[in-house]
Parts: C-alpha cells; sequence; structure tokens
C-alpha cells in the first residue's frame, strides 16, 4: 500500500514538473527591423535565463527553460518580412526537443524624420519534447506538446550610427498538454500561460552593414533575455 502511494505521489510531482516545459515565449528579434525586399536575413539566437508562471486548474508555479533556435527571415516587401523559426529546447533537465515557429514582421511608420520606426509582428511556435525516468523500479516516460501565439509590438530608435535601441509590449498565448505513461497507467494534464502582457527592451550593435548582435529582455508576464547574430546575405 505504500509503494502504491509513493508511487502515485512521484507520477502527479513528474507530470506537475514536466507539464511546465512550456514556459517560454516567442522571442521577437525586433519587429522593427527587417531586410527590406527580395532580401534574406539568417540569425541565430539562445535564451540565457527564462522564467514564466504557468497555470493549471487554479494552481500556478514559476518553471526554467532553454531553447536554441535559427530563424530565416525573408523580405516580400520593404515594409513587410516573413520568418521561419528551427531548432530544440528544453526544461532544466529534460531532454532537448523539436522546435518550430514562423512569423510576418510589419514596419508600420517611421517618425522624428526617420530616427524611430515603429514596428509590429505576429508569430507562432510550436515544442515538443520528452522525459524519461524510474521511480519505485517503474519506467515512466513524459511527452508533452504545446503551441504558442505572440503579438509584439515595438518602438526602435536608429539615431546612432551603429547602435540600435528598441522598447514596446508583447500579448503571449500558451497552451499545451502533457502526458506520463508507465506501470499500465497514464496521467494528462493541460496548462496555459499565467500571465499574457510583457514589456519588451533591446538593442543591438552592427559591426558592419550585414551583420549584428542583438540582446533582448522580456519582463512582466516572464524574465528572459535573449542573445542572437544576424547576417543578412549581400
Amino acid at each position: 500500500m505504500h509503494r502504491v502511494i509513493l508511487t502515485s505521489v512521484c507520477v502527479v510531482s513528474l507530470v506537475c514538473g514536466f507539464a511546465s516545459l512550456k514556459a517560454f515565449a516567442a522571442t521577437t528579434l525586433n519587429p522593427a527591423d527587417l531586410p527590406g525586399m527580395g532580401n534574406i536575413r539568417i540569425s541565430g539566437y539562445l535564451d540565457l535565463g527564462h522564467e514564466r508562471d504557468m497555470e493549471d486548474s487554479g494552481f500556478t508555479w514559476e518553471v526554467d527553460t532553454e531553447r536554441y533556435l535559427a530563424r530565416g527571415e525573408y523580405g516580400i516587401m520593404d515594409r513587410l518580412s516573413v520568418f521561419v523559426d528551427l531548432g530544440v529546447a528544453a526544461i532544466e533537465d529534460s531532454d532537448l526537443g523539436f522546435a518550430a515557429g514562423a512569423g510576418a514582421k510589419y514596419l508600420a511608420t517611421t517618425i522624428l524624420n526617420g530616427d524611430i520606426d515603429i514596428g509590429v509582428s505576429g508569430q507562432i511556435l510550436w515544442f515538443k519534447t520528452e522525459e524519461d525516468e524510474t521511480i519505485v523500479d517503474v519506467n515512466y516516460k513524459a511527452e508533452a506538446t504545446w503551441l504558442e501565439f505572440q503579438l509584439a509590438s515595438v518602438a526602435n530608435y536608429t539615431g546612432f550610427d551603429r547602435f540600435d535601441f528598441f522598447g514596446g509590449f508583447s500579448l503571449s498565448f500558451v497552451n499545451g498538454d502533457s502526458e506520463v505513461k508507465g506501470g499500465g497507467s497514464a496521467i494528462s494534464s493541460g496548462f496555459d500561460s499565467d500571465d499574457i502582457f510583457g514589456l519588451i527592451l533591446g538593442s543591438a550593435y552592427s559591426f558592419s552593414e550585414n551583420f549584428k548582435v542583438c540582446g533582448e529582455i522580456h519582463l512582466i508576464n516572464e524574465t528572459c533575455f535573449t542573445v542572437g547574430l544576424s547576417y543578412q546575405i549581400p
């Protein structure tokens, strides 16, 4: 009887912990910075720390995640570009899982004699991962998938020679499901992001006309610092 109770408690803990892997939101990489019509830009970025509150059946918890993604972006017009994200992501000690996303950026307007660009973006990010763990001599396999949709808008100041500074807000919606199988049983759980509104602050430095480094911070609905490199194919 004690063995059954212990196993049940461990499995529920595994479900709750594994479900939290969906805690991160999509990185914007400056919605006001577009490659221009007919141009291709390649970027790579990683999260140096990512914490976010998740909610399930009235319970909330904070989780840490990591991800490594590459982005290919193409300028359909000078004011409009589309992009695809591919890479891997994980939560703490779980296995890295496949991550993919897509979206678009639009340069809405330019003000202050061209020194400030106002941009908006919309994007989705899909993620799946799994983890195996043995509890009381029974092997359990946990799997999770999720889908996130994010809208963002920033103002980007370009008045300096090599530096850009941008800031704005995002609305991020996360929904996911996880399942743990083992010992002849399965436990499923669904979860959502606890907060959807966030602030975005960032800066970029151009080493040349085609090569730049970018740093981005997300606050309120999540705490995250992202750094990335981008190269625009001449």
